[in-house]
């Protein structure tokens, strides 16, 4: 892989991490649960799980349909073509949660071409008793 491509998903991972992940370290959700398939999620967690399949897919309409209304975020064409023919696989979540705020960290195994599991940061809110991906932050 090309270093270009290497910069641009380790940007991109950075950016989903930074905003998506955070709390307060309670970790009451198991995360067993990942709400209907449209958007939103029950916890952060449940969301980390499924920002992360639909990145793996390169599922820009299912990535999109994550982010909050309100949220100015959108993964595009170029956001997708970054991860094509990469496995993206859910290694671990930091969540940092804050009332209806949530950081999330997710560690990903990014295919066998990079050799540290990549982070990715966002930042998550609650609307409605759901959690939506506000932005990311790495």
């Amino acid at each position: 892989m090309d270093r270009r491509k290497y910069l641009a998903l380790l940007g991109v991972s950075v950016a989903a991490l930074a905003g998506c992940l955070g709390g307060d370290g309670d970790d009451d959700d198991d995360g067993d649960d990942d709400g209907d398939d449209d958007g939103g999620a029950p916890s952060p967690q449940a969301l980390a799980e499924k920002l992360t399949e639909r990145i793996d897919d390169e599922d820009i309409g299912g990535f999109n349909e994550l982010i909050h209304e309100d949220s100015e975020e959108e993964w595009t064409a170029e956001d997708a073509d970054f991860y094509e023919d990469i496995d993206v696989e859910l290694k671990e979540t930091d969540i940092d949660r804050d009332g209806n705020t949530a950081e999330a960290q997710i560690m990903q195994s990014i295919g066998d071409e990079f050799d540290p599991d990549v982070g990715l940061v966002f930042e998550f809110r609650e609307r409605d008793g759901e959690w939506w991906v506000w932005k990311r932050l790495l």
